[in-house]
C-alpha cells in the first residue's frame, strides 16, 4: 500500500507502508540516459532514504520502456580526456553509492540496460528484470572502453563471458542474462512490480542491522580482491581513450 509520493522532474520516489522505497528515474524521451543532473539527483535521493529511518530498502526502475540506455551520449560527445575524467568520476560516484548504501538496493530492470545502467544494476543487491529487458556493454563501440563498476562484471558472471559482452558490445536478452548469472530472476513484464516487491521484501523482513552487516562484509570481499584498484585503473583509461579523434567520430556517428 503506498504511503506518500514524492515527483521531482529526474527521479519519482514512492513510500510504501512496509518501508519500501521505489525510485523511478523520469527521463523517457531519452531513455533514461544518465547525463550530470540525473546522476546528481539520484545520488541526492539516494543519501536521503538512506538517513529516512522508515526506509528499509530501495528499488530503481525506470519510466517507459527503458531501465537506463547508458551514459547520455550528447554530454559525453563534448568531452576531452580532463573533462571525461570528471564525468566518469561523478557517474561512479552514484553507482558506489548504490553499492555502499546501508539499505539494500534492488533493480527493477523494466527495458534497455545498457553501459552505465548495467553497471548500476549490478552494483544493487539484487537485479529482477523483465522478459523484455535487454542488456549489453555497447561502450567499445563507440570508441571507450567500459570501465567503472564494469570491473564487477568477473565476479558476477566469470571471465570468459566478461570478455565476450565487453569486446563484442553484444545485446543479449533478459534469458540469457538469467543464464549466465547477470540478473537475478527474469520475469513476465506485467508482473515485474509485484515480483519486484516479493523479492525486495524477502531482504527487509530481516533485522536491518544484519542487513546492513552483510552488505558491508561483501563490500569488503570485493575490495579485498582488489575492486578499487581496477576502477581507478579504468577511470584513467576512459580519460585515453577520449585522446583519440575516432572516438568523437563513432560517438556522433552513433547519435544519427
Amino acid at each position: 500500500m503506498q504511503k506518500n509520493n514524492v515527483v521531482s522532474e529526474l527521479v519519482k520516489i514512492e513510500l510504501l507502508n512496509d518501508g519500501v522505497a521505489i525510485l523511478t528515474l523520469s527521463r523517457p524521451e531519452k531513455l533514461n540516459a544518465l547525463n550530470a543532473e540525473l546522476v546528481s539527483t539520484l545520488k541526492g535521493e539516494l543519501q536521503a532514504l538512506e538517513g529516512n529511518d522508515d526506509v528499509r530498502g530501495i528499488i530503481l526502475t525506470g519510466e517507459g520502456r527503458s531501465f537506463i540506455v547508458g551514459a547520455d551520449i550528447n554530454e559525453m560527445k563534448t568531452k576531452d580526456s580532463e573533462s571525461s575524467i570528471e564525468f566518469i568520476s561523478n557517474l561512479h560516484g552514484l553507482i558506489d553509492t548504490v553499492r555502499n548504501l546501508k539499505k539494500p538496493v534492488i533493480a527493477s530492470v523494466n527495458g534497455y540496460c545498457y553501459g552505465a545502467g548495467l553497471e548500476l544494476a549490478i552494483a544493487c543487491d539484487l537485479t529482477i528484470a523483465s522478459n523484455e529487458a535487454t542488456f549489453g556493454m555497447q561502450e567499445v563501440q563507440i570508441g571507450i572502453p567500459s570501465v567503472i563498476e564494469a570491473a564487477l562484471l568477473p565476479f558476477v558472471i566469470g571471465l570468459n563471458k566478461t570478455r565476450e559482452l565487453l569486446l563484442t558490445g553484444e545485446v543479449i536478452d533478459s534469458e540469457v542474462a538469467s543464464d549466465m548469472g547477470l540478473v537475478n530472476h527474469f520475469v513476465q513484464h506485467e508482473e515485474l512490480y509485484e515480483q519486484t516487491l516479493k523479492y525486495t521484501r524477502k531482504i527487509t523482513q530481516n533485522p536491518p542491522h544484519s542487513v546492513m552487516l552483510q552488505k558491508q562484509l561483501i563490500n569488503r570481499w570485493l575490495e579485498n580482491a582488489g575492486l578499487d584498484q581496477s576502477i581507478k585503473n579504468g577511470i584513467d583509461s576512459f580519460g585515453i581513450s577520449f585522446a583519440y579523434p575516432e572516438t568523437k567520430k563513432v560517438m556522433n556517428e552513433a547519435l544519427k
